[in-house]
């Protein structure tokens, strides 16, 4: 039998086994504490394929299910700068998950931003995303 989320659930692992999300969460805290950051101090970020957790001046992001992400961190390093990625600090594979952590990025996140911005605000900021879509 599946225990039933709690409360405090992030709401992108409602419908994920606790079991399994507890332990993504564990494997989070072990690689942020061995990049200075302290999960307790960090925010969860919304993050669909990846549990993400962002402060402490770096963002966790660690694969639910086993997976590496060596093809992700390829990429974003042979973007051009111009594109604008957070510094990658690490990336690796813990217990089958893959992780990658980078530098935080100060913001907010588009989406979160997005249903409170004006016409005008949402305007420029697809302008803004194809102008960085424009180096590749």
């Amino acid at each position: 039998m599946v225990a039933e989320p709690s409360a405090d659930t992030h709401p992108l692992d409602r419908h994920r086994d606790p079991s399994r999300v507890a332990v993504v969460q564990g494997l989070a805290a072990e690689v942020a504490a061995h990049h200075g950051g302290d999960l307790t101090r960090m925010r969860r970020a919304n993050g669909y394929s990846n549990a993400t957790w962002v402060g402490d001046g770096i963002a966790v992001r660690i694969a639910h299910t086993p997976v590496d992400m060596a093809r992700e961190v390829a990429l974003v390093r042979a973007l051009p700068p111009e594109v604008g990625h957070p510094e990658i600090l690490g990336e690796g594979t813990v217990e089958g998950h893959g992780w990658i952590v980078t530098a935080e990025v100060r913001g907010r996140n588009l989406h979160e931003a997005w249903p409170a911005l004006t016409p005008a605000e949402q305007r420029r900021a697809v302008g803004q995303l194809w102008a960085r879509a424009q180096w590749l």
